[in-house]
């Protein structure tokens, strides 16, 4: 996530130096000076923060930390975890990407999809994607997959997604307290609802749902118990 209002953080010359020293650590980098209009001046170049994350070379070994928008635009590896997140009937919990997503904007995704925070594992990713979008605390997740290289490239945005992914799978009837700034909408539907609409309306669904349901052999494996 990005913040283009670098001003909020100007209240104080001591905040901005403070986020600026910490920036690897969070988990965020900079990426624009600041207006010369600041009425701070700063004895540093203080810029507009947006999210790292951890980058891997083609054969898999880490390579640093790039900012989101370049790695996305140079096409590098970055790791993702998934999360398909069942009801006890066996229907399966989709959401609506928000509109503002640079990715896929209001397409229907899998239960949870999130980038990894430079240094998190991929189950650490997943549990808190489950907990940041829908408030599940304190569970506990099987992989139905292990490392699964992915790779999107969207032309017309300029876009080139190299995800290194994980899917996990988790049956709960918890109430779902949706965070609405990332989650337009939710839906359960069951295996065959969800099968034949990607089948009629594939522009509809994300590449990751489509393409995550396809490589672990979901609707198979639901319907084999």
């Amino acid at each position: 996530m990005q913040s283009g209002n670098w001003g909020r953080f100007a209240k104080r010359p001591e905040w901005s130096d403070r986020l600026t020293r910490s920036r690897l650590l969070s988990g965020f980098a900079v990426d624009s000076d600041p207006p010369s209009t600041s009425p701070w001046r700063f004895p540093f170049t203080y810029r507009a923060v947006q999210e790292l994350f951890e980058i891997f070379s083609d054969e898999g070994a880490p390579a640093g930390l790039a900012a989101r928008n370049d790695v996305h635009r140079l096409g590098l590896w970055y790791r993702a975890s998934n999360v398909f997140l069942f009801r006890t009937d066996g229907r399966l919990v989709i959401q609506r990407r928000h509109r503002s997503k640079d990715v896929w904007p209001d397409a229907w995704d899998l239960s949870v999809a999130e980038h990894l925070k430079p240094g998190e594992t991929f189950l650490e990713g997943a549990i808190r994607g489950l907990r940041e979008e829908f408030g599940i605390e304190g569970v506990t997740l099987k992989a139905l997959s292990d490392e699964i290289r992915c790779r999107l490239e969207v032309p017309e945005s300029g876009i080139k997604a190299y995800e290194l992914q994980v899917c996990y799978h988790r049956v709960s009837d918890a109430d779902l307290a949706c965070d609405f700034d990332e989650v337009a909408a939710i839906r359960f539907v069951t295996v065959d609802e969800l099968e034949a609409a990607i089948r009629t309306s594939p522009h509809e669904f994300t590449p990751s749902l489509r393409d995550r349901a396809r490589d672990i052999g979901l609707f198979e494996r639901l319907r084999n118990g």
